[in-house]
């Protein structure tokens, strides 16, 4: 027989209750937070362009 879990009605109310396994929340976690530090630094970099402050790679200095 599967286990029942009641969930309160105020818990969930407001929006959809999801349940998943702590390793897959944890890794979860772990892709926001890189996704979170790239955007970031693509924020950054576009600030940097705009001033005209943002270097070009070495890769790049070839192609022009």
């Amino acid at each position: 027989m599967n286990n029942i879990i009641t969930i309160p009605h105020a818990l969930a109310k407001n929006d959809d209750l999801v349940v998943i396994p702590r390793k897959q929340y944890e890794y979860f976690l772990q892709v926001v937070g890189a996704e979170d530090e790239i955007l970031s630094l693509s924020r950054g970099a576009q600030v940097l362009k705009k001033k005209g402050k943002l270097p070009v790679l070495k890769s790049l200095r070839s192609l022009r």
